[in-house]
């Protein structure tokens, strides 16, 4: 059993959401697990087509069955997804949900900066080439792509918005009529109307509605961050090393709960922070790059995202 559908990104934009909303259809099927990342980490991809397979074998009939994840929309760190795709099921339908990209942009930082993933200050995740996060992160080869072309230099922040040249690597491969469009703001304000379209894209009974319509899944306060001396407790490496290495799964949700307790009980953990500064900075150094592509996605989806999006 293969998926005939897939959520491919983007990354901070309501997959996660999207995710849970498609499960709850009694005619979707989709594993417990997100993110996948077949097509994309080699490591997975070596694993061959039955290691795939076995995240579907419990699928029970269903006409429409899926996956999501977002990092079949992150070109070029991860180049070659879309042939990958279409070499095993080429009827794909794809969906894909986006969302401002500067508010995307800002989502991803505050996220990294959060889980220790990037200890850079904004200007200088924005200023440093792509692939250069800390972390230890492993990621294939960089895909050689002319110098002259933008996503040649820029920051992956900056990169992993710029959904129209996103969206051309699937063009090149896939037929139009097989890619569904969502806009992540329009998913918020109306629900109800965002899901039928994607269960009728889907070939299902569009009617249905998720009893979870109106709750948002993996959703993060974008404007608050660790106190600096709470962030040297979890960054430090007998932190990390407890937390990670050889635990039951019990010994961490005991410690997930004593971190939680932690957070309860000392009120001034977080530092409130305006994310306005964060989005004049990326507008500033940015803002016509975004507008460029925005523009062209707009053309292709005959609708204004540049007015809608306030670029």
């Amino acid at each position: 059993m293969l998926p005939n559908f897939l959520i491919v990104g983007a990354l901070k934009s309501g997959t996660t959401s999207l995710f849970h909303y498609a499960r709850d259809h009694p005619d979707i099927w989709m594993p417990l697990q997100k993110e996948l990342h077949f097509f994309s980490v080699d490591d997975y991809w070596d694993r061959g087509l039955g290691w795939y397979e076995s995240f579907f074998r419990d699928c029970t009939g269903e006409k429409a069955v899926g996956e999501a994840s977002v990092s079949y929309m992150r070109y070029p760190e991860f180049p070659g997804v879309p042939e990958r795709i279409h070499s095993v099921i080429p009827e794909a339908r794809l969906i894909c949900v986006l969302r401002n990209p500067i508010d995307r942009a800002c989502s991803h930082y505050f996220d990294n900066f959060r889980s220790g993933l990037d200890r850079r200050t904004i200007e200088e995740a924005l200023s440093e080439g792509r692939g250069k996060l800390p972390g230890g992160l492993r990621r294939p080869p960089m895909l050689k792509i002319p110098e002259e072309d933008p996503l040649s230099e820029i920051s992956e922040y900056i990169s992993f918005g710029m959904y129209w040249r996103q969206i051309q690597q699937y063009l090149r491969i896939f037929s139009a009529q097989q890619l569904l469009v969502i806009i992540f703001e329009d998913m918020l304000r109306e629900p109800s109307k965002t899901m039928r379209k994607v269960y009728s894209f889907v070939d299902v009974e569009p009617s249905f509605e998720s009893p979870r319509l109106n709750q948002v899944f993996n959703k993060t306060s974008d404007s608050r961050i660790d106190r600096w001396w709470f962030r040297k407790i979890k960054w430090s490496p007998l932190f990390r090393y407890v937390y990670s290495y050889k635990l039951t799964s019990g010994t961490k949700v005991l410690l997930r709960k004593v971190k939680t307790a932690l957070r309860n009980v000392i009120s001034s953990e977080w530092e409130v922070m305006s994310v306005e500064p964060y989005r004049s900075i990326i507008r500033q150094r940015f803002g016509a790059l975004i507008r460029e592509d925005v523009t062209s996605l707009s053309e292709f989806l005959g609708r204004d995202l540049v007015e809608y999006w306030g670029l």
